[in-house]
């Protein structure tokens, strides 16, 4: 269930997603029961960058990032460019949360699969200046 929506302003938005039918058979069985073991497969099989999303809550800029927090509760966020955490949804389930992230993914797809964007987030995870900022960043965050 999405508990809603947290911009940075502080507010609450609630809102219903559009599903993208891009590969009817890759995305309905990413939305049949998923974790982030289900929804890593299906990222790669759509052939998302790995840098574009982190299943294990680490924060980096221009990243979709997936945190599990307390009491069962699953946090989606976005990092802008400069380390601003602009979106933010709380799920009470895994399942839903990774659901999320699938959507907000399926949303950007054909940027995504852009061999430019996979080329640039491949540098991206091997630049050390990226790499310390995104550890100052989640030093922070803590």
């Amino acid at each position: 269930m999405h508990l809603g929506r947290r911009t940075e302003e502080g507010y609450s938005i609630y809102w219903i997603s559009l599903y993208v039918i891009i590969d009817t058979k890759a995305i309905w069985k990413g939305l049949n029961k998923m974790n982030r073991k289900e929804l890593k497969k299906t990222l790669e099989e759509l052939g998302i960058p790995e840098g574009a999303v982190s299943l294990t809550g680490e924060a980096r800029p221009a990243c979709i990032s997936l945190k599990a927090l307390r009491n069962n509760v699953w946090q989606v966020f976005f990092i802008e460019d400069f380390g601003i955490q602009s979106v933010s949804d709380l799920f009470d389930s895994e399942e839903d949360a990774c659901k999320h992230v699938l959507q907000m993914v399926l949303g950007d797809l054909e940027y995504f699969q852009r061999q430019d964007v996979k080329d640039w987030y491949a540098k991206l995870l091997t630049d050390p200046e990226y790499i310390e900022f995104c550890r100052k960043l989640n030093e922070n965050r803590k």
